[in-house]
């Protein structure tokens, strides 16, 4: 299993306080991302030794949660700032022949096997909250901002849109977090991009109520992106 970690990383910490239940990336920033143990399995639930596995700093994923991948050509990618909740599953792949005779794997009896389709990498996009026991099916896409309710799920190539709010089985959207234009202006600020010791410096703009005064939620993120951009130039 390949584990690609975020710019910074400084490797596993063995002597974190939680290191009795997660597998913890440090960072140079000060960040941490949590893996809990035994999150990254097979169908015979073995640790794998194939596939990629991407995580961005500053996220965290839930004790109980396992993603499950079946062959190497299957990735998840996880960004920046993302929390999941406890006992969520990412099943990557699973797919099984529905177009023909049978939904078995008839090699595994001798017989000829018909091809199985392979579904695309998936992957959770920044600052994306999903409640307990969330099942995300594989080559879902989850846009910056989405909410998650608890015990939903996510079909096979799903698409959520950025800061919707999404429950259900299947998932489907309920309402979006904040209007149009302020939806906009946080993903035109990519605010996750930049380094926790400049966050920490417009962290002011973070205790906003967003569904307040539009005027002046807009004029608010417009100055934190400027900060932004002038302590750290992409």
């Amino acid at each position: 299993m390949k584990i690609i970690t975020d710019n910074g990383s400084l490797g596993f910490d063995k002597l974190h306080l939680l290191k009795e239940f997660f597998d913890v990336i440090a960072y140079e920033d000060g960040c941490y991302s949590y893996i809990p143990h035994g999150f990254l399995t097979t169908w015979t639930s073995q640790a794998p030794n194939f596939g990629t596995f991407h995580i961005g700093k500053c996220t965290g994923i839930g004790l109980g949660s396992e993603c499950k991948y079946d062959t190497d050509a299957q990735e998840l990618k996880i960004g920046r700032f993302v929390s999941i909740g406890q006992r969520c599953r990412f099943i990557l792949n699973g797919q099984h022949p529905e177009e023909y005779v049978s939904t078995s794997f008839l090699s595994i009896w001798g017989m000829q096997q018909p091809p199985v389709k392979m579904l695309g990498n998936t992957i959770l996009e920044n600052d994306i909250w999903m409640g307990d026991e969330v099942m995300v099916l594989g080559g879902a896409r989850i846009c910056n901002g989405v909410v998650i309710g608890a015990r939903s799920l996510v079909t096979q190539n799903q698409v959520l849109e950025p800061y919707g709010f999404y429950a259900g089985s299947p998932a489907s959207l309920k309402r979006f977090r904040f209007k149009d234009s302020v939806v906009r202006a946080l993903l035109e600020s990519e605010w996750w991009k930049y380094d926790l010791k400049h966050l920490k410096q417009v962290q002011s703009y973070f205790i906003i109520n967003l569904n307040g005064d539009t005027e002046y939620v807009l004029e608010s993120l417009g100055k934190m992106s400027q900060i932004l951009k002038s302590l750290q130039p992409m």
